[in-house]
């Protein structure tokens, strides 16, 4: 599961830009929320306008995110525009994912259907939490991890892999 700056190409922020104002155009700070209408394709959620509105005042002398709309005759470049957003998706990139439950879902109504449906989540339980929440669970928790001191010694020659074999060689499997 991606931040949603992230899972957006660079070109498509250029592209944006370029439909909201031209290429050589200059973009003022209060208009940076149509070209991320642009890229989102309707509404941008509020968490990540928030962050952007935050990042542009921080970057381009604004006092806040309540400063940005005081600074209309602040004016970005493509470049400068870009820029930003690139700092903005490092930073995204760089920062851990919530891997909480309740950070799969926006709505109660998606996860009734997916319950409804049985859609499997991205991320499985081991990777929302740390440790299993019943001991019941702990034998398939970390599968993957072998016991200390583990030695495997299977059968090399029980009947069922005999008769395999011979299906094999006969051409049956």
């Amino acid at each position: 599961m991606l931040d949603p700056l992230v899972r957006f190409p660079p070109p498509q922020f250029a592209r944006a830009f370029d439909e909201t104002v031209g290429r050589e155009g200059s973009l003022p700070l209060t208009r940076v929320d149509d070209v991320l209408r642009r890229v989102f394709h309707g509404p941008v959620p509020a968490p990540e306008q928030k962050k952007v509105a935050a990042h542009f005042a921080e970057r381009f002398g604004a006092g806040g995110a309540a400063g940005l709309a005081s600074t209309a005759a602040t004016l970005l470049s493509r470049d400068a525009f870009l820029e930003a957003i690139s700092e903005l998706r490092a930073i995204e990139a760089a920062t851990p994912l919530d891997m909480s439950a309740s950070a799969h879902y926006q709505s109660s109504e998606m996860l009734r259907e997916h319950r409804l449906k049985a859609v499997r989540p991205e991320v499985g339980p081991e990777g929302i939490y740390k440790q299993s929440l019943t001991a019941f669970n702990e034998i398939g928790w970390r599968g993957y991890e072998k016991p200390v001191g583990y030695v495997r010694h299977p059968k090399k020659q029980c009947e069922e892999t005999k008769f395999l074999g011979e299906l094999a060689k006969a051409g049956l499997i």
